[in-house]
């Protein structure tokens, strides 16, 4: 069982040390900040906190959060799972942070 262990929490290592690896080398940089990923180049908020700013203001649980862009400005459209069952999709600007 012992032998069996070990195998088990190597391959593990083995295994997720390739992502890490990718993510620290990526042309694109980003790191770990305030809980969520954000680009090294610090264009505004990450999807993380588009999900955390909507979650905290309903009280419902995200279900998708996707990054579009107008031409001009980049905003999340983040869906969630009101507690009342309904389903809605917000729109949260991608510089600021602020909800449209």
């Amino acid at each position: 069982m012992n032998r069996l262990m070990q195998i088990v929490l190597l391959s593990l290592m083995l295994l997720l040390q390739g992502p890490a690896y990718a993510w620290r080398n990526a042309p694109d940089a980003t790191y770990r900040h305030q809980g969520g990923w954000q680009s090294a180049r610090n264009e505004g908020i990450s999807q993380d906190q588009a999900a955390a700013i909507i979650s905290k203001r309903t009280g419902g649980r995200i279900l998708k959060v996707s990054r579009r862009n107008d031409g001009s400005r980049a905003y999340y459209l983040v869906k969630v799972l009101l507690p009342s069952g309904q389903v809605k999709i917000y729109t949260v600007d991608a510089g600021s942070g602020e909800i449209r």
